[in-house]
């Protein structure tokens, strides 16, 4: 009887660290705010501080303007200031939504 707990109990825990696991590998929506430091038609470079990040354009990802309406990926420059929600899948993360927070501050 005591046997039969414990290998309930084994297969419940095993269920609950493959349920886990099947959310963590495409991995939870991220958010980051920074200046843009590098932009191309596949990926954008964000920096705040220390940290700097890669992201990558999908076809799903979506640019909002800093007048709140959608834009597209040639409205991304350097120094503007974007924050991005992505997910991290494989290893790359993948722009959700990327919003221009405040126009670009560079002189030209």
């Amino acid at each position: 009887m005591k046997q039969a707990g414990v290998t309930i109990a084994i297969i419940a825990v095993l269920a609950v660290a493959v349920a886990v696991a099947g959310v963590s590998a495409k991995g939870a929506q991220k958010k980051f705010k920074g200046r843009v430091i590098y932009v191309t038609d596949t990926f954008v470079e964000l920096k705040k501080s220390k940290n700097e990040v890669t992201l990558y354009f999908t076809d799903a990802s979506k640019v909002v303007g800093i007048d709140g309406k959608p834009s597209d990926k040639k409205a991304l420059e350097p120094c503007q200031t974007a924050e991005a929600l992505y997910t991290t899948a494989g290893g790359k993360r993948t722009i959700d939504v990327i919003t221009i927070v405040k126009e670009s501050d560079c002189t030209r």
